[in-house]
């Protein structure tokens, strides 16, 4: 290892040694274990898997993590579960196997190496899926975790299948104990409930939704708005996302419910109350753009010292990105308003604004979290944002090397050269839904 923390890379993944499987793990004589026996120290894995591994650790987990202390965090959560338990290491393989990839870096057939760690990973979960021990769906959860965001920056529609494996596992966790009446969910570990939260927030606002509505759990969540420093918002601000997913798919139920007929169809709620429901939430959006400032930030008491306060401004900057991402949703996606009207482009020059005012920084980062937020704004751009968005979009991109940042850009390019965003008949909003029904940012 450099003295820099970088990986050297090797002149392919593939060479390794001979008759031995390119990410060949010493095989486990009872199979029927829940958990496998400890793989050992990080020095007796395969060379693969130890260079995937160590590439995760110190390249890949800079696409989602936004700062020192939660990557610290999550590493030594992470880290001895993976070095004893196959189907978290091989997700960790795989999910770096897709970023070398990305950036041209794997020899070989990285496609087919791609899909085996893939494979290798859900087929070892499987008889730990539906198990009740806290052990098993803590290791359950990472596991999902790590694969859904592997498939997300692959660009395939099967991190949704990783998100509802997510949402079976956490659903078995909240259940209560009939002596004691506590809640198991108390063994997962913040950052993979806060992945969970955040991601399937982000799935609601995809033109496909939540296909099985929101998980909904028994057990009592703390009432108190806190910051989550692993997934870069107010703790309360992935409700809202969808809260105003729901909104607009119903009203996108209700538009096409109008189109093939003159009933209601599957829509829920008439035309005058979606317009009461977007009206509040835009109140509600702004109240929490006055309320979540670097003063009000409440955080775990340890830290302020673990943060800089740069890192606190620029999670600051990162919640109010996402805000801005609701309003754009709200006037394009429930109150159909034209890309080119005023209220429209305040809020895409203010989430610009907030990515250009992020310190520019080759560590952990919450910039990395902006792409959802950058992507909302370029859907709605017009004139010079338009360069502006792209210009931030491929600065996260070297930042990182992000695998999914090309492809974000042409989904908004191919926006870009259909609509000037002039006209006040433009329907932006649904050629984006047509056209990308199942596309997620991360």
């Amino acid at each position: 290892m450099s003295e820099a923390g970088e990986v050297p890379i090797p002149p392919s993944l593939t060479d390794v040694e001979p008759n031995r499987d390119e990410h060949s793990i010493p095989e486990e004589r009872n199979q029927t274990d829940m958990i496998s026996r400890p793989l050992g120290p990080m020095t007796r894995l395969p060379p693969t898997a130890k260079y995937l591994l160590q590439y995760y650790l110190l390249q890949t987990t800079r696409l989602t993590v936004p700062s020192d202390y939660a990557r610290d965090e999550i590493c030594r959560f992470v880290v001895p579960m993976a070095l004893e338990n196959r189907p978290l290491l091989f997700a960790i393989m795989t999910f770096a196997a897709v970023h070398l990839h990305s950036n041209g870096m794997l020899s070989g057939e990285p496609e087919r190496l791609i899909d085996k760690l893939h494979q290798s990973s859900i087929q070892s979960l499987q008889p730990t899926l539906h198990d009740r021990d806290s052990a098993a769906q803590a290791l359950s959860l990472a596991t999902t975790r790590t694969l859904c965001q592997a498939m997300i920056y692959r660009g395939t529609s099967s991190w949704r299948v990783h998100l509802d494996n997510a949402r079976s596992i956490l659903q078995h966790a909240h259940f209560r104990n009939g002596a004691t009446q506590n809640c198991s969910c108390s063994a997962i570990h913040g950052f993979l409930s806060s992945w969970y939260d955040n991601t399937e927030a982000l799935a609601a606002l995809t033109p496909l939704g939540l296909r099985h509505g929101q998980l909904e759990v028994k057990c009592l969540k703390s009432v108190d708005v806190q910051f989550d420093v692993f997934g870069g918002t107010a703790s309360d601000l992935p409700g809202l996302l969808r809260e105003v997913g729901a909104m607009v798919k119903e009203k996108r139920s209700r538009r096409r419910s109008q189109s093939i007929s003159t009933g209601s169809g599957s829509s829920i709620l008439s035309d005058s109350d979606i317009d009461l429901e977007a009206e509040a939430l835009v109140r509600e959006v702004r109240r929490r753009l006055e309320r979540d400032t670097v003063s009000n930030l409440i955080c775990d008491r340890h830290l302020p010292a673990a943060l800089s306060g740069d890192d606190v401004q620029d999670y600051v900057l990162s919640n109010a990105g996402y805000l801005y991402t609701a309003l754009l949703y709200i006037y394009c996606g429930i109150q159909a308003l034209p890309i080119s009207f005023p209220e429209v482009q305040d809020v895409v020059n203010g989430l610009v604004w907030c990515s250009q005012n992020m310190k520019r920084s080759a560590g952990f980062s919450p910039r990395v979290l902006l792409v959802t937020p950058l992507f909302t704004a370029g859907l709605c751009a017009v004139g010079t944002a338009r360069a502006d968005v792209k210009a931030a979009l491929e600065d996260i991109g070297k930042l990182v090397g992000m695998p999914h940042i090309p492809t974000t850009l042409s989904i908004l390019e191919g926006v870009w050269a259909t609509f000037d965003g002039n006209a006040e008949n433009e329907d932006v909003w649904s050629y984006f839904e047509m056209t990308t029904s199942d596309f997620i940012t991360y």
